[in-house]
């Protein structure tokens, strides 16, 4: 009896301990990063604006911790130096168990409760996670600022990079991700195990790229490689897939997701979400 009244004790302490440290999360507004909004969003209102505001540019899907989704994206509208926003992942913690989901494990703080239905406010305790995009140069890596403008200015032909990333609204424990890009054919693939950005921090990437390397970057040569296809007469986009996880070292749950042959999202962008078997070929990691 004692054991089980120290157990019960020591789980009050965990949890307010975590209640703590998600009341410590700061509420400072954010401003949207994508470059054509000039809205300021309070964290918690930021699933709210990016269902009202984007939903028509941009992906929305629901998203679970091992669970893939597969994108395409047109990178050939990007204009340089311009952030867009590829996705607006919703992300659930582990699928069909609601007790899992960031609001409630306090990973995050929950969105504000302002939703047009009973299906949207079930997302209450979702993190709103974004995806996100821009092409820059070379040159945004280098700490002189002033050296980067002056040779930006007289190589306006140098040969560019996309960049993707992926960032939320902070959290009290880091959330990770598998960001895999390859052509329509599996035959070369990049693939990087990054961390997600606090959207509080800076989004252009001249800001952050000096600093750290939570990010995925191609040059123009790689994406030309990666969009061509010897079989195909168009192209369909950049082929992506992304995996979210909280624990990068957890391999148990992966394992039987994959034995289980748990279903893939299929997105593209601009069009709207749809649900697809899972794909009969993977990419093949550094086949380049």
């Amino acid at each position: 009896m004692s054991e089980m009244l120290q157990q019960m004790q020591e789980e009050e302490l965990t949890e307010q301990q975590l209640i703590h440290k998600v009341n410590k999360l700061s509420r400072q507004p954010i401003k949207c990063p994508i470059s054509n909004c000039a809205e300021t969003i309070f964290p918690t209102s930021m699933l709210m604006h990016m269902c009202h505001k984007h939903a028509p540019y941009t992906v929305h899907a629901e998203m679970y911790d091992h669970l893939p989704l597969t994108l395409s994206f047109g990178p050939a509208e990007m204009a340089k130096d311009e952030v867009k926003c590829v996705a607006t992942l919703l992300y659930g913690g582990i699928k069909d168990r609601a007790e899992t989901q960031p609001g409630r494990t306090y990973m995050s703080m929950p969105n504000v409760d302002h939703f047009d239905s009973r299906d949207d406010a079930r997302l209450k305790h979702y993190l709103p996670v974004m995806l996100l995009a821009c092409r820059t140069t070379w040159f945004a890596q280098l700490q002189d600022k002033q050296l980067e403008q002056h040779l930006n200015q007289f190589q306006e032909n140098y040969p560019g990079i996309y960049l993707f990333w992926l960032a939320a609204p902070a959290t009290t424990r880091q959330l990770y991700y598998t960001l895999t890009v390859h052509d329509q054919l599996f035959s070369r693939s990049r693939s990087v195990v990054r961390a997600v950005r606090n959207l509080l921090q800076p989004q252009y990437p001249h800001e952050f790229m000096p600093h750290e390397d939570n990010y995925l970057h191609l040059t123009t040569g790689e994406l030309e490689q990666l969009l061509t296809s010897s079989t195909a007469t168009t192209k369909k986009g950049l082929q992506m897939e992304l995996v979210l996880y909280e624990n990068p070292l957890e391999s148990t749950m992966l394992s039987k997701q994959s034995k289980d042959c748990m279903p893939r999202i299929k997105g593209s962008v601009p069009q709207s979400i749809a649900r697809k078997l899972s794909l009969t070929k993977r990419p093949r990691h550094n086949a380049n």
